[in-house]
């Protein structure tokens, strides 16, 4: 372990390890996580990271559903018992005394014999609960038994935070369905109040995402229809995190009705929620439409369960595909791009609004640098260089490209002026009057005044500016979108950095003229490049 890392901190000083100020919000938070778990990863230090990871969901749980939700105390270890005869009269008391005997015990009785003796006992404090429950897996068989004598020291102890807390953490394992399931139920006719969602939030996602939709659903409203607590904060709070995963497998009626519930009641909880109903905002809008976003296309489809799997799974797991899929794009750029090459109303969709805060979530967390960020002013003139090198070229592509456009358009204005002013030439030639020479050449004025004031602008211009767009675009796509997609790939830029820096080029330099002068502009709307852009930094 590192020695600029104090693990005794956890887990019961977790603000203080994390090195957080008194009052923090969510973005403070993951800043903080995201730095540690870059340097603790978990396919190297499976340990330490999941250190890092109880006490983070400690925090986050404790801004979600705010610290009334929160058990006293973080870990049983820094809970110490009441004796059995006070029990119910204050949760604050303490003893050493009982915690001390079980452990010193050890020393001279076998598990067994104390086990039994325990369980012998009439009138067992919370603490004795959590001394059978300890010892059932190690002298029986039964793997369920250590959460039934938690679940029975807490009908015997109601709201125990000890046993609340060992009840909130045994439900982060990895539990068989049907067992988890029966958990739930029975959990549900022991913590009634609307705590209850809080204690079992981490079991619900995991059956949710080990069981058909239909059995969740209903062992979902069985347990609700057993809790008799007016408050809904707690409800509020579990929703708006279930939905991220439930909304892709559960039937629009539900998903519908659970909105409907947050929209109602989301207004009481203040700025705790807006993260996540802003999330939910978005993947509800892009969930509608995900099956004309795909349009069976590979990469879009490739896209789309990227963003599924990374809102369904636990956060290893949901991160690992969404690299696996960054990298996936970067092996062939130009089916990436040419995938939405027609899409331009894609900017600013849910779907590109995901796509950007998943991708900034998973670069922060594993160390992808995404935002390019000058290392030296060296490193800054290198790139001014290199880009100011490769927009010279392109400037220099489209003038060469665009000469025979104006060379035909000059050729078709000469023959829109000739077809006007001939005919009235060659009729004053042939009549030889001076007075209809003098009517002829007014007529042929008022003919260039006409094409110049209605012929052209309503005719031909119209033409030439199709014409200028249609030629700009296809240089684009036949020339200068590949010079980007090596840009991208040398410099390892992002394409929010690229604009911004070319604008500013482009204002101050007034060598660059024609098409080039629209890049920033058609660069913005390839959402084609933009994607292929953020997926750069995964493979570097």
């Amino acid at each position: 372990m590192s020695t600029d890392v104090d693990w005794s901190l956890l887990p019961y000083r977790a603000k203080e390890f994390f090195g957080l100020p008194k009052e923090f919000d969510r973005k403070t938070l993951k800043r903080a996580y995201n730095k540690l778990i870059r340097q603790y990863k978990p396919e190297k230090f499976p340990d330490e990271f999941k250190k890092i990871r109880a006490a983070f969901e400690m925090l986050e749980d404790e801004l979600r559903y705010g610290k009334s939700s929160i058990s006293p105390v973080s870990s049983f270890q820094e809970y110490v018992w009441q004796p059995p005869e006070e029990s119910k009269a204050s949760a604050a008391s303490v003893q050493t005394a009982p915690r001390k005997a079980a452990i010193e015990r050890l020393k001279s009785e076998s598990p067994a014999a104390i086990y039994r003796d325990f369980k012998s006992q009439s009138n067992r404090s919370p603490y004795d609960f959590f001394v059978l429950a300890t010892l059932s897996d190690i002298v029986t068989e039964d793997p369920t038994l250590y959460f039934k004598w938690l679940l029975t020291g807490l009908q015997e102890h109601p709201n125990d935070p000890g046993l609340v807390s060992l009840i909130q953490h045994f439900f982060h394992q990895d539990l068989d369905e049907n067992f988890l399931r029966s958990a739930l139920m029975t959990t549900s006719k022991v913590i009634t109040s609307d705590r209850f969602y809080f204690v079992t939030e981490k079991g619900w996602q995991r059956l949710l995402r080990i069981s058909e939709f239909a059995p969740f659903k209903s062992t979902l409203a069985r347990c609700e229809s057993n809790l008799k607590d007016h408050r809904n904060d707690n409800q509020i709070v579990f929703y708006a995190e279930l939905l991220k995963a439930a909304i892709w497998r559960a039937d629009p009626a539900w998903v519908q009705e659970k909105f409907a519930l947050l929209e109602g009641n989301a207004g009481r909880l203040g700025p705790r929620l807006e993260y996540e109903l802003e999330v939910l905002d978005h993947l509800s809008a892009y969930q509608a439409t995900s099956s004309e976003f795909t349009r069976g296309c590979p990469t879009r489809t490739a896209l789309h369960q990227a963003i599924v799997d990374y809102y369904s799974l636990d956060e290893q797991e949901g991160d690992a595909k969404v690299i696996e899929c960054q990298n996936q794009l970067g092996t062939d750029a130009q089916a990436l791009i040419q995938t939405f090459d027609d899409d331009e109303e894609l900017a600013g969709s849910s779907f590109m609004l995901l796509w950007f805060a998943i991708n900034e979530d998973v670069s922060q967390r594993h160390g992808f640098k995404t935002n390019a960020k000058f290392r030296s002013r060296k490193h800054k003139q290198d790139y001014m260089k290199r880009l100011y090198s490769l927009i010279e070229d392109l400037d220099e592509t489209w003038h060469l490209s665009t000469r025979h456009v104006l060379t035909y358009y000059a050729l078709v204005c000469g023959s829109y002026l000739l077809m006007i002013v001939t005919p009235f030439i060659l009729l004053a030639s042939w009549l030889s009057i001076g007075g209809v020479m003098a009517a002829c050449v007014v007529l042929a004025v008022l003919g260039v005044i006409a094409n110049k004031v209605w012929i052209f602008p309503r005719t031909i211009k119209p033409r030439f500016d199709r014409h200028i767009d249609k030629t700009i675009r296809k240089s684009y796509q036949e020339h200068w979108r590949g010079r980007f997609v090596q840009f991208f790939e040398a410099t390892g830029s992002n394409m929010n950095q690229l604009v911004r820096v070319m604008a500013h080029m482009m204002t101050d330099d007034d060598n660059f003229r024609g098409a080039t002068t629209w890049l920033p502009e058609m660069l913005h709307n390839d959402m084609g490049l933009l994607i292929y852009s953020m997926s750069v930094p995964y493979r570097r």
